[in-house]
């Protein structure tokens, strides 16, 4: 699943507080920050901002959390081919990385190269 104009803002922690949600939101707390993932760009104090960037999604069998080093394995294929990795995050059968526009194709080659379709 690939979804383009994925906006990601890294803000302060208490600044999560004033979010409003969108139809669609990702929020990762760290200790000192969060990091939010929306398809409309927000209004919102940041620390750094990546706007108008990819977001692939990769749904796995829940049979995944068994396989041990596949994030790894797709992380290196994707270094292979030159491809950054802004961010990467997963929930349950959900893995999610946030990758440049311009990395699309090669991004999708990659990964059909690796057996994911």
């Amino acid at each position: 699943d690939i979804k383009t104009g994925v906006n990601v803002y890294v803000i302060a922690s208490e600044a999560t507080k004033s979010l409003n949600e969108s139809e669609y939101l990702h929020l990762i707390k760290g200790s000192n920050s969060a990091t939010v993932i929306s398809d409309t760009k927000l209004k919102i104090d940041f620390i750094k901002k990546k706007e108008d960037v990819l977001e692939v999604k990769i749904v796995s069998p829940p049979e995944i959390e068994k396989n041990i080093g596949f994030v790894a394995f797709v992380c290196t294929a994707l270094a292979e081919k030159g491809i950054n990795i802004i961010e990467t995050y997963s929930c349950f059968t959900d893995t999610i990385f946030i990758l440049e526009k311009k990395d699309l194709t090669k991004a999708v080659e990659t990964l059909q190269d690796i057996g994911i379709k």
